[in-house]
């Protein structure tokens, strides 16, 4: 199979979103990706549509009507070829998306493959910034992904987008570590953003929120601040706005009962000063 074909294949694959792992290829004759024919052209901007459809970013996404380039079939190849050295040596070489629909072309293979491809899930997130600022970054992407959660924060739709994502609780210390620390600088760029974002937390996902907060305490109580830190990092904005701006917080009316997880973070706090 021909390195086109692999990354075509993986462009339907991301285009149905069925779910699963991403078929498979090979990288022979790589250098038809640098033109890979009309067929494969009109694949990419259908994922980017697709994908904007999605994410509910109302066209043009972020104000660029711009069509997508060709760079996300380098990463679909190297997606579908994870399996070879070459891969990770392909996925290295994929130019920054330019268009708001490479973010998303990039994304839609990117993000769904992360979890199937181990070896190469931290160069993916480097490749893909809206895949990094949604999930977390590479081990490179994080200034990247700064600077596109100012683009994206100044957009309503993408906006909500962001909000919704880093309300949703997470299972990855790195994901946790990633978002509260970016709420952390949020507040003071944007703090109504922040406290949307805490408001939503609690009032669609407060059980999963309290089932994550009481592990974290367990673990605070048992003297292991390494495995409560995470968690408690992603509540340090509002316990910080807690102590700084109390009537701020009052003043949003489905933001109650927190104070499970600001002390949490002060707990850790604390027990990182004795150490």
């Amino acid at each position: 199979m021909s390195a086109v074909a692999t990354a075509g294949r993986v462009l339907m694959w991301a285009l149905n979103s069925a779910g699963g792992a991403p078929p498979e290829g090979d990288l022979d004759a790589a250098r038809g990706l640098l033109d890979p024919g009309q067929e494969i052209t009109t694949s990419v901007a259908r994922v980017a549509a697709a994908t904007a459809a999605r994410l509910r970013l109302q066209g043009p996404p972020l104000g660029d009507p711009r069509p997508p380039g060709r760079g996300v079939v380098l990463l679909a190849a190297a997606v579908g070829a994870r399996g070879e050295r070459r891969a990770a040596e392909l996925a290295r070489v994929v130019p920054p998306p330019r268009t708001a629909y490479d973010l998303l072309s990039y994304h839609a293979v990117a993000g769904a493959a992360v979890p199937y491809a181990e070896g190469l899930a931290d160069v993916l997130r480097d490749s893909s910034p809206l895949t990094g600022t949604l999930d977390r970054p590479g081990p490179s992407g994080a200034p990247g992904c700064d600077e596109l959660i100012d683009r994206l924060r100044s957009d309503g739709p993408a906006r909500r987008l962001l909000t919704l994502r880093f309300a949703a609780p997470v299972t990855d210390p790195a994901q946790y570590g990633w978002r509260g620390e970016t709420l952390a600088w949020l507040r003071h760029e944007d703090v109504g953003l922040v406290l949307d974002v805490y408001e939503n937390a609690l009032v669609h996902h407060r059980a999963e929120h309290e089932r994550m907060a009481r592990a974290a305490w367990r673990a605070a109580l048992a003297g292991d601040a390494d495995a409560a830190t995470p968690v408690a990092t992603w509540w340090r904005a509002l316990a910080e706005l807690e102590s700084a701006a109390p009537a701020m917080l009052r003043a949003r009316r489905q933001l109650l009962d927190y104070h499970e997880w600001t002390n949490l973070f002060r707990r850790v706090r604390t027990m990182e000063a004795r150490t």
